[in-house]
């Protein structure tokens, strides 16, 4: 029975413009979007290889100086640029860098919304990470033609496009009763229907996927196995909808306008429903952050330096000086100190509006627990390390390196030592931080998914039983 339907499927399908058509139109814009998010990543990639090269080359220029003449007076002054820690806290930098993943390319996620690298010095983290370009609100509004936006979007149009009708035709001509005494059992013809022209579309969308790894490049196994397997469970939950659709028995104008409905409700109406039930993010201690982006500036005052540093003392016990008068530092320990000062208290401030951004984020998830769209989304995402958590993930690595680099050129300043050859040899470098990968969360989104799939399959099927004809 199952070779003669999909023999029979496939003779229509031979004879099909139209399906044809829709086939090829999504191949190309599969692969369209493949080459689009490469396209994306290698500009950013670039950026970062640019950034890097520019940081490199101004370090290594910078150690030079310790081989400058030191007989004229050009000379010393750039002796001194690389050996006086208060000129080297603010001139010498480094680079924290957001590296793409290799999956980056299918899902770019939220990598164009933020920063790709952060250049630092020992000056306030706040004042060198939270300024930043604006982007196009209506690009970012659009989002990115990416291969997830394929899999997402337009992957359900043509399964809907191709598994709509399954029966219209025979319910038109009346000849539906026939068939279901010549099948035997119209449940499984429905069913292999159904399995043979969605799986036109998992198939096609199987090459895409294999096309964007290749295009992608080396990458983790299980990173890709997982991607194939989120794509067809994926794909199984809208043929799961169209089954069930179907088993309704009504003619193809009901089945589009149902499928179509389905699709709008999933892709926009329950997101957009999500987003005004829950509101925009709090938008407390707004004020206070954007004030982080401004540069610190103090009186020049021995008062001043006295307070900021009798705080920095505190924390810091072991630079507190057993002599009472002033050293050569002294000014410049006094602004260090308050920068240090002022980063701390910064610190709780970021750290609590991050935190609202995460509760926000919990409960958007919590809403969309029953959207396939979203978890779907969500897990090509945590793939492809794209995810918003891994954008703060980089952020904290960053803010965990700006202390290093303020160590750098500040713990000799506070020790009242000039810098050497030997300490630039022993600076800190930047480690990216591990993936954001939470293996719980993402099989719990995939076991919703395959409930989907069992519930839109049952409840098909059972329609199916109660039809008197069967």
């Amino acid at each position: 029975m199952i070779r003669t339907i999909f023999h029979s499927e496939y003779l229509q399908f031979r004879r099909s413009p139209a399906v044809w058509t829709g086939l090829l139109c999504y191949l190309f814009l599969g692969l369209y979007s493949i080459y689009y998010g490469r396209q994306v990543i290698v500009v950013q990639q670039t950026k970062i290889a640019e950034a890097a090269d520019s940081i490199s080359r101004a370090q290594i220029a910078y150690i030079k100086n310790f081989m400058a003449d030191t007989t004229t007076s050009s000379g010393r002054y750039n002796y001194e640029k690389a050996s006086v820690p208060s000129l080297v806290r603010f001139n010498y930098p480094f680079l924290a860098m957001n590296r793409p993943g290799a999956l980056a390319p299918l899902c770019i996620g939220q990598r164009d919304l933020f920063p790709l690298y952060y250049p630092l010095t020992a000056q306030s983290f706040y004042v060198q990470t939270l300024k930043g370009d604006i982007y196009n609100p209506f690009k970012l509004k659009a989002g990115n033609f990416d291969l997830a936006f394929v899999i997402v979007y337009l992957m359900p149009l043509l399964l809907c496009a191709c598994c709509f009708d399954v029966l219209s035709a025979e319910l038109r001509s009346g000849t539906d009763r026939l068939l279901a005494i010549a099948s035997g059992n119209l449940r499984l013809l429905l069913l292999y229907r159904l399995l043979f022209r969605s799986g036109l579309v998992m198939a096609a969308t199987l090459l895409l996927c294999l096309a964007g790894f290749f295009i992608a490049g080396q990458m983790n196994f299980w990173c890709g196995l997982g991607w194939i397997v989120v794509t067809l469970v994926y794909a199984l939950v809208w043929s799961g909808i169209n089954f069930w659709v179907n088993s309704f028995k009504k003619d193809g104008t009901f089945n589009a306008i149902a499928v179509l409905t389905a699709w709008v409700s999933i892709m926009i109406i329950i997101p957009s429903a999500a987003d005004l039930a829950l509101g925009q993010v709090p938008r407390t201690g707004e004020v206070k952050l954007a004030t982080l982006m401004r540069s610190r500036n103090m009186p020049e005052t021995d008062s001043a330096m006295n307070a900021a540093l009798q705080k920095f003392y505190l924390v810091n016990p072991r630079y507190r000086p057993k002599d009472t008068i002033p050293g050569r530092f002294y000014y410049f320990q006094g602004y260090s100190a308050f920068l240090f000062n002022g980063d701390r208290a910064a610190d709780s401030l970021v750290d609590a509006r991050y935190e609202l951004l995460a509760q926000h984020q919990q409960q958007l998830a919590r809403f969309n627990a029953v959207n396939p769209a979203y978890n779907t989304s969500e897990m090509l995402s945590m793939l492809a390390g794209t995810t918003l958590a891994d954008e703060w993930a980089f952020k904290s690595a960053a803010r965990s390196f700006h202390r290093q680099v303020f160590w750098f050129a500040n713990r000799p300043l506070f020790e009242g030592k000039l810098m050497k050859p030997l300490d630039y040899l022993a600076q800190p470098k930047f480690q990216p931080p591990s993936a954001a990968f939470n293996l719980k969360n993402w099989f719990v989104d995939l076991l919703a998914l395959t409930i989907g799939v069992v519930v839109f399959g049952l409840a098909g099927w059972i329609k199916l039983i109660n039809r008197s004809f069967l």
